[in-house]
């Protein structure tokens, strides 16, 4: 099984493991619950987020080319 550090490096985007760390996601499976507002809130940049969702997304078994569900927008407090 791979993990969360795997998943990250394949993906381009581990800069954002201490982060996810100290926000409490420590493996993957906590990693495929995580909100957009969570994202944001780490200041994952918007295209890291398009990827990191994609391989929630196909990990869960929606095909590669599906879109994406849209995420409400996240209102500034």
């Amino acid at each position: 099984m791979e993990t969360l550090t795997d998943i990250l490096r394949s993906l381009g985007i581990s800069e954002y493991l201490d982060g996810f760390i100290a926000a409490g996601f420590l493996t993957w499976t906590d990693l495929l619950d995580i909100t957009e507002a969570e994202l944001e809130s780490l200041d994952v940049k918007r295209g890291h987020r398009r990827k990191l969702q994609r391989r929630i997304a196909t990990g869960r078994g929606l095909p590669k080319g599906a879109p994406l569900a849209p995420s409400a927008p996240v209102a500034n407090v």
